[in-house]
């Protein structure tokens, strides 16, 4: 990231407070734009007199749900990237889960392994919306970097077995 140095005006005009905006002020991937504080207060532009410009940050989570706990979307922050989780429809519940991450951190995505439909049991998760990648461990830290990456749930057919009392069986 560059940081400004200088920031150009016209002469004896007064540096407005919002010399900097959200949208104007550099991007930190991480962090949000908070403020800015100006010193001495009413600073103008000037060729001998330098002013202070302070441009004030929010800490970012490094992970972010896509929806918040009220199911609600949220904000994806600038530069990080999108982790979706499929459950596939061997799952009792389809809905996919989407993620922001700062592609800067090893982070551990909290994500429950999905309740299988009668018939299966949840095996692993695994990268690629086929399922044809490396196999994912939610608790082990991993950086993202690609723009969207998609984790496919797995999962093993349950065997036909019907149980039965071997005490009601008379010889």
């Amino acid at each position: 990231v560059e940081y400004p140095t200088e920031k150009e005006g016209k002469l004896d005009e007064a540096i407005a407070s919002d010399v900097y905006t959200a949208d104007t002020a550099p991007k930190l991937i991480g962090y949000k734009f908070n403020r800015i504080e100006i010193n001495p207060v009413n600073s103008k532009y000037a060729l001998d007199n330098k002013a202070t410009i302070k441009i004030y940050y929010e800490k970012l989570p490094d992970v972010i749900p896509a929806k918040d706990g009220s199911g609600n979307p949220t904000e994806k922050p600038d530069g990080y990237v999108e982790v979706k989780f499929v459950p596939t429809d061997k799952a009792k519940d389809t809905t996919e889960k989407i993620f922001y991450v700062n592609p800067k951190k090893d982070v551990t995505i909290p994500i429950a392994n999905p309740e299988a439909k009668a018939t299966y049991t949840f095996k692993e998760w695994k990268m690629g919306a086929n399922a044809d990648g490396a196999v994912y461990t939610p608790s082990a830290a991993q950086k993202f970097t690609e723009p969207t990456t998609v984790i496919t749930a797995t999962y093993e057919e349950t065997k036909n077995i019907i149980p039965y009392d071997l005490s009601l069986i008379h010889i």
